[in-house]
């Protein structure tokens, strides 16, 4: 719930349950909440876009962390997490403001990026049974059209 810089949470019939976070910068806090998702111990992780961090939880909710990325600052190439995807206890991170994906340990380090020069603002991100990691988005960019013959 960006826009409420809130996290709602519904039962498996799809009622509403409960929300947790605020608008603010402190622990708990959220400035346009983009994407949620879990590790192997129930743990949450939520990119914080406007706060330039992902936020991580225990199941019942709690704060554990911040992973504050060294770019997390205001200007050119500001880190703008969101959407992520946990596996493996990696986190595959689309940054908006720097047009790639970081793969970092789940404490934040940097293990790698890609997508240098061929993405443009990713969006969403998922990964198939295989590994095969699936990008989208949402800035078009010229490319050719494929011949029909």
């Amino acid at each position: 719930d960006s826009y409420n810089n809130r996290v709602q949470v519904f039962d498996l019939n799809l009622n509403f349950k409960r929300s947790f976070g605020k608008k603010g910068t402190g622990k708990g806090q959220f400035n346009s909440p983009t994407d949620v998702n879990f590790d192997s111990c129930g743990n949450i992780y939520i990119t914080d876009l406007a706060n330039h961090r992902i936020q991580v939880f225990t199941c019942t909710e709690h704060h554990i962390r911040n992973i504050n990325h060294p770019l997390a600052r205001v200007g050119p190439g500001v880190f703008q997490p969101v959407s992520l995807l946990v596996h493996d206890e990696k986190i595959y991170v689309t940054d908006d403001g720097n047009h790639k994906v970081w793969v970092m340990s789940t404490t934040g380090e940097t293990i790698a990026t890609f997508g240098d020069g061929i993405l443009r603002s990713p969006e969403g991100i998922t990964m198939d049974k295989d590994g095969f990691v699936y990008v989208t988005s949402h800035y078009i960019i010229a490319s050719p059209v494929a011949s029909r013959d």
